[in-house]
C-alpha cells in the first residue's frame, strides 16, 4: 500500500515528535500529501467566536512550525484545524479530504497495563476509546503508532497574540483552555 493522502491528527499540547521519523518514511515520494490536523475541543460556552478563531490560529501556527522543523521541505503539507469532538472531526476530515491512511499517534501503555491486559483481557485498555472509535468507523486504513514523548508546543514555544485584536487570556482552566479576563 502506497497511500498518497495521509492524515496525521496531532494534539499541540501532547505532540509526539518521534512520529515525524515515521512520517518521513511515508512522505518521501513527491505525490504524497500529508494533512496535519488539530481538533479543538472548546468546552467554554461563549458566543464570541474570537476565542475559537484565536485558538485555531495559534494551533495552525504551531502545526506549520512543526512541519517546517520536522518534515522534508519537498513534502506537500496541508494544515487543518477543526472544532468539535475529536473522533468525529478526524473521521470527517478523512472523508472530506479522501484520505487513504490515518496515522494515529497514541501513548504507549505502561508495563503494568500491558501485563494486566494479558492476564485479564478487557480490564485495562491498550488504546483509548477515541482510537477504538476511529478504527471502527474509518473508511480508510488506520495505522496506530505507539509514542513515548510529548512535546507541549505552547509551553515550549510560547503563545503569540496581538492584544488589540484578541481578548486577554488568564490562567488555564481545568480543561486546558484559557479563561477570559479583562
Amino acid at each position: 500500500m502506497k497511500p498518497e493522502r495521509i492524515l496525521l491528527p496531532l494534539d499541540i499540547r501532547k505532540c509526539p515528535l518521534e512520529i515525524f521519523s515515521l512520517i518521513r518514511a511515508f512522505s518521501t515520494r513527491p505525490e504524497v500529501t500529508l494533512i496535519l490536523l488539530h481538533v479543538l475541543h472548546v468546552s467554554i460556552d461563549t458566543s464570541d467566536e474570537r476565542v475559537s478563531a484565536e485558538l485555531a490560529h495559534q494551533a495552525k501556527q504551531y502545526l506549520r512550525r512543526l512541519a517546517q522543523q520536522f518534515l522534508h521541505p519537498t513534502c506537500s503539507t496541508m494544515v487543518h484545524i477543526r472544532i468539535g469532538k475529536t473522533a468525529e472531526q478526524i473521521l470527517e476530515e478523512a472523508k472530506a479530504e479522501a484520505v487513504q491512511l490515518i496515522i494515529l499517534p497514541t501513548p504507549k501503555p505502561s508495563f503494568w497495563t500491558r501485563l494486566v491486559s494479558i492476564v485479564k483481557p478487557g480490564v485495562c485498555r491498550i488504546i483509548s476509546p477515541i482510537v477504538e472509535e476511529i478504527i471502527r468507523d474509518s473508511t480508510c486504513g488506520v495505522f496506530v503508532a505507539s509514542v513515548a514523548t510529548r512535546f507541549d508546543c505552547p509551553k515550549q514555544w510560547g503563545r503569540r497574540t496581538e492584544r488589540k485584536y484578541l481578548p486577554f487570556f488568564n490562567k488555564p482552566t481545568k480543561s486546558g483552555l484559557a479563561s477570559l479576563g479583562e
